[in-house]
C-alpha cells in the first residue's frame, strides 16, 4: 500500500489524522490566526474585537449572520472596493455558489489562502482515495466537465464557480493527457454538444476509460440519460468518422475531429450494448472502469439510484465535502456505498460552529461538543473573511474519527519486542505481523505507534519524559516472519509442544530474521 503513495501522499493523510486527533487546538488555533490576520478589517473593527484573537471574545462580540448579511460588504468589494472590509488579504476573485443549499446562487469572496485550503482538500480526497484502491490507476479519465463562462464584475474580478475558475485556470493543463476529452470540448459554450463530444471522445478511446468522474453525480447521470436518446447518432458518427451536424460550435467541432476516426467495428459493437438495454451500461461500453468518482451527498442523493443503475457493480467514490465557501469534510472510507457515506470534518479548513435543529434559539456549540445522533446546522469562520457565517448545511453526526480509527479490523497475528540499547538514548522496538497489511491505513498505524508509546507503565512514561529512554519503534513485518522464527527454534532443538513465540528478543539470529522481513517502521514522536 505505502508503494502507491508517495511521501507527499502519505504525509498528507498522516497530517490530516494529526490534526483530527487533536482538532480541538487546532479550531482554537486557527480562530487566532484569522482574526489576529484580520485585526485591522472594518468588520471585525465595527463589532468592537479590538485586537482580540481569542474564542470567547470571539463568541460574545461577532454576531452569527445569514449570507444576506454580508450581501453588502461583498457587493462592494464586487465593485471596486479595495479596503479591508471583511479581510486583509487581496480578494483574488468571486466564487459563484451553486446555490443547492439556499436555492439560490450567491457571491463568495475567495483568497489565496482559501484556494490553497481547497487544492489540499483535492490532494488529501485523492491521496485516500488511491491507499483505499490499493492498486495503480492507469489509463485514462472520462470527466464529465464543463467550464462555464468567467464573468466580470464592476471592480474588475473574475466571478464564476469553483469549477469555473479551476478549469479556466490552466492549472489542470499537465492532466489533459489523462483525460479522453480534449480541452476546447470542456471550455465549449453549449453543454449539450460538449456533452456529445464527452461522450464520443469516451467511446472512441473506451479501452483506456479506467475513471469515470464528474463534480456531481447529476453530471453523469444527465450525461447517460442523453446517451440514451443519442446513441444511434453516436453510433452513426463512428461508423463514418464524420462528426453530427449537431455540433456546431467551431472550437469543440475542431477539437473533436482529431480524435473522430472511422471504426465501423466499435460502432456495432456500442449498438449491440445499447440495444441490451441500460442497467450496468458503464462497465459494457467501457469495460476497464475501475471506479466512478463523483459527490452523491446532500442534493445528489436522488440521483444515487440511477447512477447504481447505470454503473452495476462498479464502486462509486465519493471523496470530499465542500461549498464554496470552505472545505467542510473528507471521507476517510470512499469506497463505501453512496448510501453509507460520512464525512469527517477538517479541523484546518474553517474555524466550525454548529447550531442544534432540535432546540430552537439554542447557542451554537464547537466541533469537540457534538453529539452522535443529532443534527446541526454547519456554521464557519473562513480564512477568506467570513465570520459566523450560516452555510445553510445540515448534518447529522454518526461518529467520532478517532473512535473509528480505534475500532478498525486490524487482525494482529503476531508479536514480540526487543530493547535496543545501539541507539542513544535507548528505545523499545515492538514487531508486529498483521493478517495483509495492504487495506490498513498508513496514518493508523503511526497513530497505533503513538498510542502504545503513550499506553506503557509510569516509569516507562517518566524515562520518556527525562529523555532516558527513545520514541518508540514499530515494525512491521511481512506474513509468515513469526512461521520462520518458529522453524529457527525448534531446528535448534526446542519442542514444538511447548514453543511460545518469546515476546522480548534479544537474540542476535531472530533479530536478524525480524529486521530482514520489516516491511514498514513508524516512530513515535509522542
Amino acid at each position: 500500500m505505502a508503494a502507491l503513495l508517495s511521501n507527499e501522499e502519505l504525509d498528507a493523510i498522516a497530517e490530516f489524522h494529526e490534526a483530527a486527533r487533536n482538532a480541538a487546538s487546532v479550531q482554537a488555533g486557527l480562530l487566532s490566526s484569522i482574526l489576529t490576520h484580520n485585526t485591522s478589517c472594518a468588520y471585525l473593527q465595527q463589532h468592537g474585537m479590538d485586537g482580540r484573537s481569542d474564542v470567547r471574545s470571539f463568541k460574545s462580540r461577532i454576531p452569527i449572520v445569514d449570507p444576506d448579511d454580508l450581501h453588502p460588504l461583498i457587493q462592494r468589494i464586487a465593485d471596486g472596493d479595495s479596503s479591508a472590509l471583511l479581510t486583509s488579504s487581496p480578494i483574488t476573485s468571486m466564487l459563484l455558489s451553486s446555490g443547492t443549499s439556499s436555492g439560490r446562487s450567491r457571491l463568495v469572496p475567495a483568497t489565496t489562502e482559501l484556494r490553497k485550503i481547497t487544492f489540499r482538500r483535492f490532494f488529501l480526497s485523492n491521496s485516500i482515495i488511491k491507499r483505499d484502491l490499493s492498486i495503480h490507476v492507469t489509463g485514462k479519465a472520462l470527466n464529465f466537465l464543463y467550464a462555464g463562462k468567467l464573468l466580470t464584475t464592476k471592480g474588475g474580478l473574475k466571478a464564476g464557480s469553483s469549477s469555473t475558475h479551476h478549469l479556466r485556470s490552466g492549472t489542470h493543463l499537465d492532466r489533459l493527457p489523462q483525460w479522453t476529452s480534449p480541452l476546447g470540448v470542456v471550455l465549449g459554450p453549449n453543454v449539450r454538444q460538449s456533452m456529445y463530444c464527452h461522450l464520443l471522445c469516451g467511446l472512441l478511446q473506451a479501452p483506456e476509460v479506467t475513471v469515470i468522474s464528474s463534480f456531481l453525480a447529476y453530471g453523469i447521470t444527465e450525461a447517460l440519460r442523453f446517451l440514451e436518446d443519442v446513441w444511434e447518432e453516436l453510433c452513426s458518427d463512428i461508423s463514418s468518422g464524420t462528426l453530427s451536424h449537431r455540433i456546431t460550435d467551431n472550437s469543440v467541432r475542431a477539437a473533436t475531429s482529431k480524435f473522430l476516426q472511422r471504426d465501423p467495428q466499435l460502432a456495432e459493437k456500442v449498438h449491440f450494448e445499447c440495444v441490451k438495454g441500460w442497467s450496468g451500461i458503464i462497465k459494457r461500453l467501457w469495460p476497464n472502469v475501475i471506479y466512478i468518482n463523483t459527490i452523491v451527498t446532500g442534493a445528489m442523493e436522488p440521483y444515487v439510484p440511477y447512477l447504481k443503475s447505470y454503473a452495476g457493480d462498479i464502486p462509486i467514490v465519493c471523496g470530499d465535502y465542500g461549498s464554496s465557501e470552505c472545505t467542510v469534510g473528507i471521507n476517510l472510507s470512499p469506497m463505501s456505498p453512496p448510501e453509507e457515506v460520512i464525512f469527517t470534518l477538517v479541523p484546518y479548513a474553517a474555524y466550525f460552529e454548529f447550531l442544534p435543529l432540535d432546540q430552537e434559539g439554542d447557542m451554537p456549540i464547537d466541533l469537540m461538543e457534538l453529539e452522535v445522533g443529532k443534527e446541526y446546522e454547519v456554521i464557519v469562520t473562513t480564512v477568506a473573511g467570513l465570520y459566523r457565517y450560516r452555510l445553510g448545511d445540515m448534518i447529522t453526526i454518526t461518529g467520532r474519527a478517532l473512535e473509528r480509527l480505534k475500532g478498525g479490523t486490524m487482525d494482529l497475528l503476531d508479536f514480540t519486542s526487543h530493547a535496543d540499547h545501539t541507539s542513544r538514548p535507548g528505545h523499545y522496538t515492538i514487531f508486529w505481523e498483521l493478517k495483509s497489511t495492504a487495506c490498513i491505513d498508513d496514518s493508523i498505524l503511526k497513530q497505533c505507534c503513538q498510542d502504545l508509546d503513550a499506553s506503557f507503565n509510569d516509569p516507562y512514561q517518566r524515562g520518556r519524559a527525562a529523555g532516558t529512554i527513545g520514541p518508540l519503534e514499530l515494525c512491521l513485518v511481512k506474513e509468515q516472519t513469526f512461521q520462520s522464527i518458529m522453524d529457527f527454534v525448534l531446528e535448534s532443538g526446542a519442542s514444538p509442544t511447548q514453543y511460545k513465540t518469546p515476546r522480548c528478543i534479544s537474540s542476535v539470529d531472530l533479530l536478524k530474521i525480524l529486521r530482514l522481513s520489516v516491511c514498514s517502521i513508524y516512530i513515535s514522536s509522542h
